[in-house]
């Protein structure tokens, strides 16, 4: 009999407000599929490994038949009473094809229920998606994935008020009543979820996944079309993908074989089967083939599985299935806690918002009016594209090489619940189509954008705006 790996990790916390590429603004929270750039689980754990829910004393042994690999393979897991396994076994395999690195970041965030998004372990459950990674607006992208899980082992949901850890419902008793206008308050819900989470995995799905990304840089040798064809062809031995091994006889092809590289990432079975081959022998389809398929036989005795995926559900979700009623009512601070801290994040006497300024042209502007001494501008995480940044107290400026850019910026206001302002729009022209525009986020975390078109006023016309952000109440 063999324990479930799962329960090293069924029950622990991960915190969900740690930042995305535009800060906690980004980041995962209130949607349904999510995901974080990891190769295991432990990554995004909490770094002191909190358990909400315990294991139950009491154990079950269970066995059962499922297929790997086209062949049946019977196993038996013993486990605590609260979880349940599920069986179902499934194969995905998916091909997404990018033409600059924005359609990337979008296909990324946007299609998180696809697998070839990203590399690692992937997240579902009440959180939104967010990815580290950097992608270039002169380059593209193709992402491959082959997914094949077996079983899923999960918490008994409607028990998890009975296993409740101790020491995780003592310190929660001991925060204090949620009040957004105190920053003593804001200071402890925050240590409060670096220590102990804002959520906790309810499940995790275990088998095998191989994951190809792929970067070419774009040049007048390869277009669009090219690099579609040319991905096909070179990883056709992989899965189900199929191309027209002709195409290598294309200039286009020798092209993108000068000017890409790819990246190979393998969860369970044998994967320096699989990692080495494929990064090596990317142009030979043949190899690729008997690579992936040395890989999947190294899977066909079904013991080399680990986890694809897990599934976060918030702490205040669990916590009201409790039988004390002072936890229950400490699981809505909670609750309030995370939703104002996703939206503005810490910041001893301020508040921070995110922004953008986006522009489709050679230049763009923002300019903040007469602002408040105590409004700040901050710019990080800045893309690879820009030809040159401009930076100061009142002003924000940016060229560009290419013809669409986004600049991320924070701004700092006074932490008063209310700050009004006005800011001035700018941009150049090098075609009728040219704009720009800003965003920043109200106090639900919605973005409102303000947008300048030279077409409605002529060229270099400065458009003013006027913007009041209302934050958080107090006691909200």
């Amino acid at each position: 009999m063999e324990n479930l790996k799962a329960l090293d990790y069924l029950g622990q916390t991960a915190n969900c407000l740690e930042e995305g590429e535009y800060g906690v603004n980004a980041n995962f929270y209130f949607s349904k599929q999510g995901i974080v750039d990891t190769t295991s689980v432990q990554d995004f754990l909490n770094a002191a490994s909190a358990t909400l829910v315990t294991s139950s004393e009491t154990k079950t042994d269970k066995q059962w038949t499922y297929t790997v690999n086209g062949k049946p393979v019977t196993r038996r897991f013993t486990f605590p009473d609260n979880v349940h396994l599920s069986q179902g076994t499934s194969i995905d395999g998916s091909l997404i094809l990018c033409h600059s690195g924005s359609e990337a970041k979008s296909s990324v965030v946007l299609k998180a229920d696809v697998s070839a998004s990203y590399m690692g372990a992937s997240i579902s459950g009440s959180v939104k998606s967010s990815t580290s990674s950097q992608y270039k607006e002169s380059s593209m992208y193709a992402f491959y994935s082959f997914d094949e899980r077996c079983y899923t082992a999960a918490l008994r949901i409607n028990t998890a008020g009975q296993h409740l850890d101790s020491t995780y419902t003592s310190n929660v008793l001991k925060l204090p009543s949620w009040n957004s206008s105190d920053q003593d308050t804001i200071n402890k819900y925050v240590e409060f979820f670096d220590i102990f989470g804002t959520h906790a995995i309810t499940a995790a799905t275990y088998g095998w996944r191989c994951q190809i990304t792929v970067e070419c840089g774009k040049s007048d040798q390869i277009n669009e079309a090219d690099f579609d064809m040319s991905v096909k062809a070179s990883y056709s031995g992989v899965a189900n993908i199929s191309g027209d091994a002709s195409v290598k006889t294309q200039n286009y092809y020798h092209a993108y074989s000068a000017s890409s590289n790819s990246k190979t990432h393998v969860v369970g079975g044998d994967p320096g089967l699989l990692t080495d081959a494929v990064s090596t022998n990317a142009a030979d389809p043949e190899e690729t083939e008997k690579a992936f398929a040395a890989w999947r036989a190294s899977n066909a005795a079904g013991k080399s599985e680990d986890i694809c995926n897990v599934h976060l559900v918030p702490v205040a979700e669990i916590l009201r299935l409790s039988a004390d009623q002072k936890v229950i009512d400490k699981a809505t601070d909670l609750e309030k806690a995370v939703r104002y801290l996703a939206i503005c994040p810490p910041v001893a006497g301020f508040v921070r918002v995110t922004c953008q300024l986006k522009f489709w042209a050679d230049w763009a502007n923002i300019t903040f009016d007469d602002p408040d001494p105590g409004i700040q501008i901050d710019v990080s995480n800045l893309p690879s594209e820009l030809g040159r940044l401009d930076v100061s107290p009142k002003r924000i400026g940016a060229t560009n090489d290419g013809l669409f850019e986004t600049v991320p910026f924070y701004l700092f206001l006074p932490n008063s619940g209310k700050t009004a302002f006005s800011f001035t729009l700018r941009h150049g022209q090098r075609d009728p189509n040219n704009w720009c525009s800003a965003t920043f986020l109200d106090e639900s975390g919605n973005q409102l954008g303000f947008k300048y078109d030279a077409r409605d006023d002529g060229f270099d016309n400065a458009v003013p705006y006027d913007l009041t952000l209302t934050w958080p109440k107090p006691g909200s």
